[in-house]
């Protein structure tokens, strides 16, 4: 990079194309719920396979990314409790509260400065990698809790309930990974090939 003729350097996985403000903005009539909403959908960044600047009821995908991740955060929040009545070893669950709390703060001070953005601007593909933290300790905590249970006898109602919820949870997860990695083998060999998502993004 010639800093001295005042070149721009993109680093690498940094940059992304859809790093511009959405073209359609998605917003509700409080700020409060567009904070909230927006800390929501950064969350649910895995799942986020709709690009901001594509013309779509920007409210209504809001509102589904955010029910995706509320129903993770609860999981995450269940399960913990769950194995801290029944191990008592809080340090084995905090360790994964730690991991999920990078996204949490991520996402709330990305919030503080690009919430007037639009609501799906938080989907956008660079966010993905933090929020991925807290899918890493959602998954993990709902295994710990499906293996625990495994071995011990589910005597009441309320633990036959986690034991399945987890279960399903983590086949419908594995269900829509493979789907997301499936689109994007068939949709973007132009990415995984030449390592280019369009002309505009540098991966270097």
């Amino acid at each position: 990079m010639d800093i001295a003729n005042g070149s721009h350097m993109h680093i690498g996985l940094l940059y992304f194309s859809d790093y511009t403000m959405s073209s359609t903005v998605g917003k509700f009539d409080f700020p409060i719920l567009n904070f909230f909403a927006y800390n929501l959908v950064y969350l649910s960044g895995p799942f986020a396979v709709f690009s901001p600047d594509e013309p779509q009821p920007q409210i209504l995908v809001g509102l589904i990314y955010s029910t995706i991740s509320l129903t993770g955060i609860g999981a995450l929040v269940v399960n913990s409790f769950y194995l801290i009545w029944k191990t008592r070893q809080v340090t084995n669950i905090r360790v994964w509260w730690l991991i999920a709390s990078i996204a949490f703060g991520s996402s709330l001070f990305t919030a503080l400065r690009r919430t007037q953005l639009g609501i799906l601007q938080a989907a956008e593909s660079r966010y993905a990698t933090i929020s991925n933290l807290m899918w890493i300790s959602i998954i993990m905590l709902s295994l710990i809790t499906i293996f625990y249970l495994y071995q011990n006898r589910r005597t009441s109602l309320f633990e036959k309930w986690i034991y399945w919820t987890n279960i399903s949870g983590m086949t419908i997860l594995t269900v829509v990974f493979v789907c997301i990695t499936a689109y994007a083998v068939i949709a973007m060999p132009q990415f995984l090939v030449t390592g280019r998502w369009n002309s505009n993004c540098v991966l270097s």
